[in-house]
Parts: C-alpha cells; structure tokens; sequence
C-alpha cells in the first residue's frame, strides 16, 4: 500500500511539472519510472496468492532493469531546452 501510494504520490509530481511545461515554462525535464513491479523477495510470497494477482498488471522488473533505466534517463531525459 505504502509504495503504491508513493508512486501515485510521484506520478502526480511528475504531471504536475509536465503541465507546467506544456504551458510554457522552459528549464524543466520531467521523466518518471513506474514500473509494475519489481522481482524482490517480498513478491516471491504474492505470487501463488490470487487474491494479490491484480496487484502485477505488467511487466515485473529485476532491480538491475530498473538501475540502467533510471540511468537512461539521468543520462538522456527527454525533452528540450
């Protein structure tokens, strides 16, 4: 509950600022990375649950994924000046 809330949390963040620069202000670059999920220990004990299978809608990540795309976009964001 608590990390799905902070991603909402972080969501919000994230399309706040992108409104902020679809209406004009420059200097931002806003990415987010929201991945379903992440292949941790914790998981392991949902997944023979199916009262927990809505909760994994996608793609489950290995934390190493996650690393080298929030890399990417460190690296690289989108956007322009």
């Amino acid at each position: 509950m608590v990390a799905g809330a902070g991603r909402d949390l972080g969501l919000a963040i994230a399309r706040a600022l992108a409104d902020l620069r679809r209406s004009g202000v420059r200097g931002l670059r806003v990415s987010a990375v929201c991945p379903d999920g992440i292949w941790t220990p914790m998981l392991h004990d949902e997944l023979d649950d199916p009262a927990a299978a809505p909760s994994f809608s996608g793609v489950l990540l290995r934390p190493e994924t996650r690393r080298a795309k929030v890399a990417g976009l460190l690296d690289r964001p989108r956007g322009g000046p």
